[in-house]
């Protein structure tokens, strides 16, 4: 390696390590500004976002020994206000508020003893396998080709609902769902092109995130994976084809904000172009498992991911 080559490398391992850290900063000052203020200067987005955050830290704490007074307290009085404020503006009572409010009695309930609160399991009955859930998920496609034909709201709403019951980094849900239903009129069978095939495919679904109570840097698209994955293998079960296209940095967010009528606080992540597909596309091979995997041996095994947090 050439010194300039030496100097080069060492330049863009500065710029991804500051790039990093500005976006550390820019994150939690971010979280904190949201923090700070009163539920009643919050929008819906935001005060239903906090109702989740605030309920999954207490139900979490109620799975702890109450070894000290005033755990979560702070926490509590949080959810308290944010659930009267959104009472107060008379929104609608979903069941992530019910919820809530099953957790604020739950934890009440804590307070008053001392054990962890944890469901108690049924009887223990062997699951059987659901080899379909394996057959979904080993046979879904990219589909880059549709046919003519309209989808079914139905069938839409089908599968964000599957996409709403992912998984979600402190149960914080920030997502939305974004739908354009494509004029017939306008579609030709066009070619592969991302421009082609936003402009053909029947449906497009834009998954953004709100990052304003998010700390962490990269939670947000752990997130949309979570969601994305849940709603592509639904559309696949439902006979539908999709392709997943990644947009965030890579597409004008001011477009999306002024053509969608979106907040500002919204960030797209990815489009996921759905339709009935007219192609069956081969699978590229799957790397094997054996490559994939490493088993951790040896006797620092037992001491892993009690110390590493923070360091």
């Amino acid at each position: 390696m050439t010194l300039k080559e030496r100097i080069f490398k060492i330049i863009i391992k500065a710029l991804i390590f500051l790039k990093k850290d500005l976006d550390v900063s820019r994150q939690r000052m971010l979280f904190y500004s949201t923090m700070r203020k009163d539920v009643k200067e919050m929008d819906k987005d935001q005060l239903g976002q906090l109702i989740r955050f605030t309920g999954h830290s207490l139900d979490k704490a109620t799975k702890c020994e109450n070894e000290s007074v005033g755990r979560g307290k702070e926490k509590k009085e949080l959810l308290e206000m944010a659930i009267n404020e959104w009472e107060r503006r008379g929104y609608a009572m979903g069941p992530d508020k019910i919820w809530a409010k099953e957790i604020l009695k739950r934890y009440n309930l804590w307070c008053d003893g001392s054990s962890k609160l944890i469901q108690p399991s049924k009887e223990q009955i062997e699951a059987e396998i659901d080899n379909n859930l394996f057959s979904v998920i080993e046979h879904r496609r990219s589909v880059r080709f549709w046919k003519r034909k309209k989808v079914e709201r139905e069938k839409i709403e089908k599968i964000i609902k599957a996409a709403t019951f992912a998984p979600t980094s402190c149960n914080r849900m920030a997502w939305h769902f974004f739908v354009v239903e494509n004029d017939f009129n306008n579609i030709v069978e066009g070619n592969s092109t991302n421009k082609d095939m936003l402009e053909k495919a029947p449906v497009r679904i834009y998954l953004a995130i709100d990052e304003r109570l998010y700390p962490e840097i990269y939670a947000p698209a752990m997130d949309a994976g979570f969601t994305l994955q849940n709603l592509v293998l639904a559309a696949h079960a439902l006979g539908l084809g999709s392709c997943l296209m990644y947009h965030c940095e890579s597409v004008n967010q001011g477009w999306f904000r002024s053509n969608f009528n979106m907040p500002d606080y919204y960030r797209v992540y990815c489009a996921v172009l759905l339709g009935y597909p007219d192609e069956i596309p081969s699978m590229p091979a799957r790397v094997s498992v054996e490559d994939a995997t490493t088993f951790i041996e040896g006797s620092n095994k037992h001491n892993i991911g009690k110390d590493y947090f923070g360091r």
